[in-house]
């Protein structure tokens, strides 16, 4: 018994059992030339060794050895990783968008990940205020396209209020209408917060910031005059939306000191 020197198989005969290299002292199936030890191909018409006469050196003929599968192997199989994962990404969104279908509105679910919550159970001024929460989100992460795909069925949300469109809704209401470039909605919900609270702060930042989107510079002027007059005394009123829109009151108060 000797050691095929390709493969290290302990072999008898004139050819390795394991990879079918000469061991020596064999010649060749087609031709009958001698074989050097160790060949695989016959150095004179190329015939694998260990092939029947006629074989020739194609890839179809060749033996599914180990050293031939196993790299298609690995690679088959990152392939399917990669598309599973691509798959899994893609559907993130769609997924939403079925569990809230029977309600009209697409759940925004939270960013970190985890399980959907249960829409079902949720008021309609909950889930207007979901995806309320999901566009700031992506407008601080500068997601347009996400932005623009929920905003629909977010400003769809709040019109459907109804009784429910209280003063902190119709701030949401036009800061989503702000983010997709419809000026004459933001401009209402303002004009109605202020009719309602002209000192209002939540009113005041959005009836300036509208104001300036739309080109009206001494509009915004004057709103932001009036947001710095009524800043402390409003503060102290020390509302709900407020407290929930503290950032917002925050980045105006910036604003307004232009």
């Amino acid at each position: 018994m000797s050691t095929c020197p390709s493969c290290g198989t302990k072999s008898s005969g004139k050819f390795c059992s394991n990879c079918g290299v000469s061991l020596g002292g064999g010649v060749c199936r087609g031709c009958q030339a001698p074989l050097a030890t160790g060949a695989r191909f016959c150095n004179e018409c190329g015939t694998l060794v260990g092939a029947q006469a006629g074989e020739s050196v194609g890839a179809g003929n060749a033996p599914a050895t180990p050293a031939t599968w196993i790299p298609w192997t690995i690679a088959a199989a990152c392939v399917v990783g990669v598309v599973s994962f691509m798959v899994a990404r893609s559907t993130t969104e769609p997924a939403a968008a079925t569990d809230s279908a029977s309600a009209g509105v697409v759940a925004p679910f939270a960013s970190g990940g985890g399980a959907a919550p249960d829409i079902s159970n949720m008021s309609p001024r909950e889930r207007a205020g979901r995806l309320y929460d999901r566009i700031m989100r992506y407008v601080e992460q500068g997601k347009t396209d996400s932005i623009q795909f929920f905003a629909p069925m977010a400003l769809g949300s709040y019109e459907a209020l109804g009784a429910e469109l209280d003063l902190d809704a119709r701030y949401d209401y036009g800061r989503v209408a702000m983010e997709v470039g419809s000026p004459e909605i933001a401009r209402a919900q303002a004009d109605t917060i202020l009719a309602q609270a002209p000192t209002h702060l939540l009113g005041l930042a959005l009836a300036a910031r509208t104001a300036e989107q739309g080109g009206r510079k001494a509009d915004a002027t004057r709103f932001w005059a009036r947001f710095r007059e009524a800043r402390t005394a409003e503060l102290a009123k020390n509302l709900p939306e407020y407290q929930a829109h503290a950032s917002d009151i925050t980045r105006a108060t910036e604003l307004a000191g232009k």
